[in-house]
């Protein structure tokens, strides 16, 4: 991308952005490896990203409410894991080497400059290797969803599995 820091990339989806030179991919292609996987970096994310949200508890809305939440998911059910892998086309059919969101959260922000700030966050933490950033604020999904799409690996995981990050206005999650 022109006029971006040394080693981030425009990708090939509308607001994409690849970041540093580590592709944004599952080590694994096999689901049952995948799914072993996500449910012992689960509890870390977890906490990492409790960390995270953390560093916003000073900042509150004016009701008094933090003004950063965190919205931890379980792992993506094996079912939908399946069908997404069944309606991909082409060789890797039937593999699960782009599914990033098995290991997946939300933070709620409660205006665009949280979302900014929470984005810088996650940018800056060394436990953290940030690998993508999708703007579906400015680009809009197919189902009108507006968020901040990061996927990441932690540091610490010798497993190197990608997981996901929904930044997202809180008014976006009411509609």
């Amino acid at each position: 991308v022109e006029g971006s820091p040394e080693g981030v990339q425009a990708g090939k989806g509308r607001g994409e952005v690849l970041v540093r030179e580590w592709a944004c991919k599952q080590q694994s292609g096999d689901l049952c490896t995948l799914y072993a996987e996500a449910q012992k970096v689960l509890p870390i994310f977890s906490k990492q990203m409790d960390a995270v949200v953390a560093l916003f508890d000073s900042r509150r809305t004016p009701k008094g409410e933090p003004a950063v939440k965190l919205h931890l998911s379980p792992l993506k059910h094996l079912y939908r894991c399946m069908e997404k892998m069944c309606l991909k086309g082409g060789k890797q059919r039937y593999m699960c080497f782009n599914i990033c969101d098995i290991v997946r959260c939300i933070v709620e922000c409660d205006d665009c400059e949280n979302v900014t700030a929470v984005l810088q966050a996650l940018q800056a933490c060394h436990q953290i290797r940030v690998l993508r950033v999708k703007d579906r604020s400015n680009h809009l999904t197919s189902m009108n969803w507006m968020d901040i799409m990061v996927n990441v690996v932690l540091v610490a995981d010798e497993r190197v599995h990608v997981c996901e990050i929904q930044i997202v206005h809180a008014k976006m999650l009411l509609a």
